[in-house]
């Protein structure tokens, strides 16, 4: 699925399970910033490049880590 970026506020990156979604929740209710999140899939982790989907939007990128 591909995902309209340019449009985001922040892009919350992480692997499964790391509260990404949650995050993003808060930030739209709470704060009204618009949030989105791109899970980290196993292919992700093998190459040291970010995906080409998120090379133009690399300045919105918070890496999420728990």
């Amino acid at each position: 699925m591909h995902k309209n970026y340019a449009t985001t506020d922040v892009i919350l990156i992480g692997v499964s399970r790391s509260g990404k979604t949650t995050a993003c929740l808060l930030l739209v209710l709470q704060y009204g910033i618009y949030a989105t999140n791109y899970p980290l899939i196993e292919q992700d982790l093998h190459t040291e490049c970010l995906p080409e989907s998120l090379q133009a939007c690399r300045h919105k990128i918070v890496w999420v880590n728990d």
